[in-house]
């Protein structure tokens, strides 16, 4: 992970650390949200479509004439109408205030990249058993058109989930990166500041410097 548990990084981050680093970490913790926000947005956009394209294709095929179909369309809609229940429950949930400190704002995003990772995963998984569920069909069964047009749907929303976890993720990276080169960038400031002066070593600076990786990731 990106970041630990310890305390938020002292007000003196931003003074010494150079110009516009708070700005910059309040920045990145609003995009945080506001990527939060779009990704839900998408996922309940992909599953109202597949509620309703999957329910109208139920709807209109027969069981012994088009097994197959039906069962798609069966399949879709229940993943449409899953994937807008975990939106709902995420909205009424809330979304936590986004992190104004350093410390905050790489936990935060950490956190969010790991739900990520996991869903990715996930979405293999539902590949895998939409395929295997197809290949399965195609061995003798009784009720093999209804299984073959099941583990196609699984295979469709596992590609399309895929699709919207990984475009997620991809942002993420992104502002991991820009928030690692904050954490460098506070680093070298401090490092520079622990110069001799005429009235020997900067204590303020020392003290900082000491505190600040404990600061970012606990220890």
């Amino acid at each position: 992970g990106g970041a630990g548990a310890g305390a938020d990084v002292p007000a003196q981050a931003d003074s010494r650390g150079g110009a516009g680093a708070d700005s910059a970490i309040v920045a990145l913790g609003a995009a945080l949200a506001e990527g939060q926000r779009a990704h839900l947005d998408r996922v309940a956009l992909w599953g109202a479509l597949n509620l309703i394209a999957g329910a109208a294709l139920f709807g209109a095929s027969s069981r012994e004439e088009h097994p197959t179909r039906r069962a798609f369309g069966l399949q879709t809609a229940g993943w449409g109408a899953v994937n807008l229940g975990i939106v709902g429950w995420a909205l009424l949930a809330g979304a936590p205030e986004p992190a104004t400190t350093l410390s905050g704002a790489l936990a935060a995003e950490d956190r969010w990249a790991h739900i990520l990772l996991v869903n990715l995963g996930l979405n293999v998984g539902y590949m895998a058993v939409g395929t295997a569920l197809a290949v399965a069909a195609g061995r003798g069964l009784d009720s093999g058109p209804a299984v073959k047009g099941h583990g196609a749907a699984v295979i469709l929303q596992g590609a399309g989930l895929m699709v919207l976890d990984g475009l997620a993720w991809a942002a993420s990276s992104g502002r991991m990166g820009a928030l690692r080169g904050l954490v460098e960038a506070l680093e070298g400031a401090e490092v520079a500041a622990l110069q001799v002066r005429p009235g020997g070593y900067d204590a303020a600076a020392i003290e900082f410097a000491v505190r600040l990786p404990t600061a970012l990731f606990g220890g």
